[in-house]
């Protein structure tokens, strides 16, 4: 079972994700944010609660910075620098999330 932390009981009894594979046989979902469909990376291991592209994270008013950078790799091995963000409220379907701690892709 899959438990989501930060999350408001109460507004969901039980949600379903159909999951999907990309290209390289990862795992994603379906999500909507502004408006606007993404495919989502399942990513169990990952410290981040959410990594977004920069163009998406540029249009979110509830987005914050907080001045910090993470060195990661990519899956070509190349070394990048990620800014950390928080989104102070972020609803997807029944689910609320607050306080969600994320990295910026960058484009």
């Amino acid at each position: 079972m899959l438990t989501f932390p930060h999350v408001l009981a109460s507004e969901c009894k039980k949600i379903s994700l159909p999951v999907s594979y990309d290209a390289f046989g990862l795992p994603t979902i379906g999500i909507e944010i502004n408006g606007v469909r993404h495919q989502a990376l399942i990513d169990i291991g990952s410290a981040e609660a959410i990594h977004l592209p920069a163009k998406l994270t540029k249009s979110m008013s509830s987005l914050h910075y907080n001045g910090e950078t993470v060195a990661s790799s990519n899956l070509l091995g190349e070394v990048i620098e990620q800014k950390r963000f928080i989104i102070e409220e972020l609803k997807l379907d029944c689910m609320t999330f607050s306080d969600l701690q994320g990295l910026e892709l960058s484009e």
